[in-house]
This record gives structure tokens, C-alpha cells and sequence, in this order.
């Protein structure tokens, strides 16, 4: 049975609540049964301080999938991440081709993890957007940043873009095919204390905001995408499960930020969306 298994494809960390040490938490305690095929093992998140350990996994990424094919393993639906060269995601893209076989048609979300703030990540390049960009064609939902969605779209970035340049982008990447695009971490100038998504489809455009806390949060994007991903598979519609994950990121943020006095303005936050993980499975059934 395929009816409750997740392909995640991610990094993991050793340490640290981003890429897969949050995929797999959410979307187990949402009854998903979660397999995660690796593209990269570190020691801590990329952006903590000292030399974080790099381990690339060599050719386990491309020997699971075909010990995969051999044994006809399904998914209701493929969620992914990091990668960690254009050669996985070209792997990835063929496989994927491989499970959609015999007519199927299995969901495809894409987190194109390759910018921000206007510059790629170091080992990243146009190169490796186009790479991303062939995988998205076949997506059902892509949920780029801001500057991914810029590189994306072929557009300049800037910090800020108005309603309509923002239409414009998103327009611009669902020529690719993709169903949906989810532009994450919106913010627009004289409006400090919001933040939120720009969700877009062939038929429809809409802006769903939260709060905004002024600290560097590591883990947010990843939950919002796990979330989100449950949710679509669970048969819900896209605007709506959006729009539940801004309110759940508000709930979670307030129970992070319960003692915000005590936070240093400098240091990088966890999530702490541990203690309402038991509240995830009633979310969707």
C-alpha cells in the first residue's frame, strides 16, 4: 500500500532542527509513513558557527533508488529539499518519471534550496537553477524564497517587490508547468511586523500573512513545507492548507517566543514545535 508513504528527499544534519530533523518529525506525527532519501550528511545546519563537517554520500543516492525500482516501492507523494549537486536532481527527476509510470500522477513538492538574499549558496550556480527548474516542470507545488523565486523567473532581485511584481514572477514560473508556486518570506516595506506567503495558481493569487519576529529562525521554511505537504496529500485544497500553516507558524512562534525577553537579538532561534506535534494528526484527520 502507497496510501500513507512520503518520499522526502534532504540533507540531515546531526545536529540542528532543519532539512529532515523537521520533515520527519511533522509528517510522522501526522500518520505519514516517511522514507528519506539522503543527499547530503553534515555535522550541523550550513549556517552554524566553526567548521561544519561536510559528508557527501557518494553513490548511495543513486544505489537506493535503484534498489528502490527493483523492489517497486511506491509513494502517494515526493517532497524535496536540499540537494547536494545537479546530478541528484537529475536522478531524482528519472525516478520520479519511474514511480509516475502506468498512468500515475504522484504529487511533487519542490523546495528549490539553492539562494537567499539575493546570491546563490556557495557551489550553486545558473547552472544548477536550471537543473531545478526541469525538476519543477513535473511539480505540483514549488515553494521558492523570494530570491529563488527571482532566479526562477529570470527577474532582478530586490529586497521588496510590489503585489504585482510579485504576479509577475510567479506567472513567470508557472509556465514551467508547475500547479502552484508558494513564494515564502514576504514582506513588503512599511509593514515591519508581517511576514507571510505569496500562494499563485493559473486561476488564482493570494497573500497570506503572519507575524514577523526579528530574529534569524532556523527551521521555519522546512516546517512550513512539511506542513503544507501533509495537508495537500490529505486531500485538502492548496489555499486552504496555506493558510492553516500561517496560523499554526503563529501558534508555534508564540510558544518559541514565550520568554522573548531573554533572546538575544543576535542569536540563531530553534523552532520549538515539539510540543504540539501530538496536535498534528487531529489537524488532518
Amino acid at each position: 500500500m502507497d496510501s500513507n508513504k512520503i518520499l522526502v528527499v534532504n540533507d540531515i544534519p546531526g545536529f540542528g532542527k532543519v532539512a529532515g530533523n523537521v520533515n520527519i518529525p511533522v509528517l510522522t506525527s501526522m500518520g505519514y509513513q516517511v522514507a528519506i532519501l539522503t543527499t547530503l550528511l553534515l555535522s550541523e545546519n550550513v549556517s552554524a558557527p566553526g567548521d561544519v563537517y561536510f559528508h557527501p554520500i557518494g553513490d548511495y543516492f543513486q544505489n537506493t533508488i535503484q534498489h528502490w525500482r527493483s523492489t517497486d516501492i511506491t509513494f502517494q507523494g515526493v517532497m524535496t529539499g536540499f540537494f547536494n549537486d545537479q546530478q541528484q536532481i537529475e536522478d531524482l527527476r528519472e525516478y520520479y518519471h519511474f514511480l509516475n509510470r502506468n498512468e500515475k500522477h504522484i504529487p511533487l513538492i519542490v523546495d528549490p534550496i539553492m539562494a537567499d538574499h539575493g546570491k546563490f549558496y556557495p557551489g550553486f550556480d545558473e547552472e544548477f537553477a536550471m537543473s531545478m527548474y526541469r525538476l519543477i516542470e513535473h511539480a505540483t507545488l514549488v515553494t521558492p524564497n523570494l530570491t529563488e523565486a527571482c532566479f526562477l523567473a529570470e527577474t532582478p532581485y530586490s529586497d521588496y517587490k510590489t503585489k504585482e511584481e510579485l504576479a509577475d514572477i510567479a506567472d513567470k514560473i508557472l509556465q514551467s508547468g508547475v500547479e502552484y508556486v508558494l513564494i515564502t518570506g514576504i514582506q513588503f516595506e512599511g509593514s515591519p511586523d508581517k511576514i507571510g506567503f505569496y500562494l499563485a495558481s493559473r486561476n488564482d493569487h493570494q497573500l497570506i500573512f503572519h507575524r514577523y519576529y526579528p530574529y534569524a529562525i532556523m527551521g521555519t521554511g522546512d516546517f512550513a513545507v512539511s506542513y503544507i505537504t501533509g495537508h495537500y496529500l490529505a486531500h485538502q485544497k492548496m489555499n486552504q492548507a496555506v493558510e492553516q500553516c500561517s496560523h499554526y507558524l503563529e501558534v508555534i512562534m508564540e510558544e518559541t517566543f514565550k520568554d522573548e525577553s531573554n533572546i538575544p537579538k543576535d542569536r540563531v532561534i530553534a523552532l520549538r514545535f515539539e510540543p504540539l506535534l501530538h496536535t498534528l494528526f487531529k489537524s488532518i484527520h
